[in-house]
């Protein structure tokens, strides 16, 4: 059914200082090469990315490359999702690399634990020109490798794409083009809550490299100016995400709680650029959600 063991989508923008690391990461895994397929996707890239992913491409049959016109990250994964021949999707970014037996860990957990479970995540570190830091949420799986269940681990907040997934075809989750911030949360969130649950293991390392490559400042991705979109995100997912009892499922909750929570450290919650009936209303939608927080999600989220 499947012509891989796994399939990797690298979308490329702008990564000419970057994409040879990323994918000698992915060539010099200890696994079969020849079992992995990558996907390269160059959105557009003005820069000198698309003859550097030529290169590869031309000397490796199972590294496959689509140039196309830019149109975002989130329609350039979607494209590589549908066209994958592996048994698993994972994303990679290409400013981002891998540990050497990622793959190997990955698959071989995945394969020995096939339980009613659709995504696993890798450890997640940043990476800037001084150091390599441990992200803050690796703390969050505190029993290390392993399956967790998110109603008995509900802060773990799987935002970024440090994951791995099963490959359902028709069925895969698809990336929300029309979203500029957390569109990589919300995919995340839904793939999750397929099941309720995310496998993670701690041997399988991602490394995000922290950079300014021109993209963050513009308008339309800035946190800040992205509080409309945000909010309708959040209202959907407490809308679509609700216990028996009526209350929002606490996964979402504690997803909520963290967004707040970077938000107010970093003073891009409240939108001061809204004026007068506007800005209330915007207000008026953060407070009703607010107001749908459990007590016990505000006091004991880490």
């Amino acid at each position: 059914m499947f012509k891989y063991d796994v399939s990797l989508i690298v979308p490329v923008y702008n990564s000419e200082k970057y994409i040879d690391e990323c994918l000698e990461s992915i060539i010099n895994q200890k696994y079969d090469f020849n079992k992995i397929e990558v996907i390269l996707i160059n959105d557009g890239s003005p820069d000198n990315s698309i003859e550097i992913c030529k290169k590869y491409s031309e000397k490796y049959p199972n590294i496959k490359l689509i140039d196309k016109k830019n149109s975002g990250v989130s329609d350039t994964r979607n494209k590589g999702i549908k066209i994958a021949e592996g048994k698993y999707i994972m994303l990679v970014d290409s400013d981002d690399y891998i540990s050497k037996t990622a793959i190997k860990k990955l698959v071989n957990f995945m394969d020995n634990n096939d339980v009613d479970l659709t995504a696993y995540s890798l450890m997640y570190y940043y990476e800037n020109s001084k150091k390599i830091d441990p992200h803050f949420r690796n703390k969050m799986y505190e029993k290390g490798t392993g399956i967790y269940d998110v109603d008995d681990y509900p802060y773990i907040t799987q935002a970024n794409v440090n994951i791995i997934f099963k490959n359902e075809k028709e069925k895969n989750n698809l990336f929300e083009t029309s979203m500029h911030f957390s569109e990589d949360e919300k995919f995340n969130t839904e793939v999750i809550m397929k099941k309720k649950k995310i496998g993670f293991v701690a041997e399988a390392k991602y490394y995000y490299r922290m950079h300014d490559n021109g993209q963050a400042t513009k308008t339309k991705v800035n946190p800040l100016y992205c509080f409309d979109s945000i909010i309708k995100y959040y209202e959907y997912l407490f809308d679509k995400y609700v216990t028996s009892e009526g209350n929002v499922e606490p996964y979402v909750q504690g997803i909520f709680v963290n967004d707040l929570r970077w938000r107010i450290v970093s003073d891009q919650i409240i939108p001061y650029y809204k004026k007068g009936k506007e800005f209330d209303d915007a207000i008026t939608h953060l407070h009703n959600l607010i107001k749908k927080l459990d007590n016990d999600v505000i006091m004991n989220h880490p």
